[in-house]
């Protein structure tokens, strides 16, 4: 199995993930996601678009739903590894999630611009090792999306290898390029203790 291949779609990466739990790491990172969201952005009585770029369990969703409930909301989410997907389902019954590859296509270029109220991606670009290919999909994740939030693992210096996880779960090394991100978006630190981690958002409404 291809390094990529594994890191995508083997459900043992993701055993200490625990897909429907947000008592670990995933908790915090939906807490710097939504303190964010509560500054930053606001949304109208009429209903919201919502697009998870890397959905896993869809767990952003689900925490999006709870906090901003309405019946008019619109939950949109892509991945690749089934288990998740199925998560996903359970966790938001009336989304539309879409398996996918980001690796070798963009799930999005066939949106209209603006299309989506409000994006996420949470630690999935750095698994892009092309800063090019990144680039081009965060362009078209601000296209789509009138405001937008990408929580990331990343390392100013750019060429510097990164470990995503430990060698027990799985090994995968990227070259993550900070200018990929910061060419496209301004960067918005969330908290100082979370060293590993950038906050990059867009906000065409203002």
């Amino acid at each position: 199995m291809s390094k990529s291949k594994y890191v995508w779609e083997n459900d043992e990466i993701h055993r200490g993930y625990e897909y429907n739990n947000i008592n670990t790491w995933k908790g915090r990172q939906i807490d710097y996601l939504f303190d964010f969201i509560e500054n930053e952005f606001s949304f109208t009585s009429s209903g919201t678009k919502v697009l998870d770029i890397g959905c896993n369990a869809a767990l952003n969703l689900k925490s999006f739903k709870e906090k901003y409930y309405n019946e008019n909301n619109e939950y949109y989410g892509f991945a690749l590894n089934d288990t998740a997907l199925n998560f996903a389902i359970k966790n938001v019954p009336e989304g539309k999630f879409k398996k996918c590859n980001f690796l070798i296509e963009n799930p999005i270029n066939n949106f209209d611009n603006d299309f989506f109220d409000i994006c996420f991606s949470t630690w999935v670009l750095s698994h892009i090792n092309l800063s090019n290919e990144r680039e081009a999909l965060i362009q078209d994740m601000i296209r789509t999306s009138k405001r937008g939030i990408i929580y990331e693992a990343y390392r100013d210096t750019p060429g510097e290898r990164y470990m995503i996880g430990t060698p027990s779960e799985f090994n995968v090394v990227v070259f993550d390029d900070y200018s990929s991100y910061s060419k496209v978006v301004k960067l918005h630190s969330i908290k100082h203790e979370d060293t590993e981690s950038g906050l990059f958002y867009w906000n065409k409404t203002k």
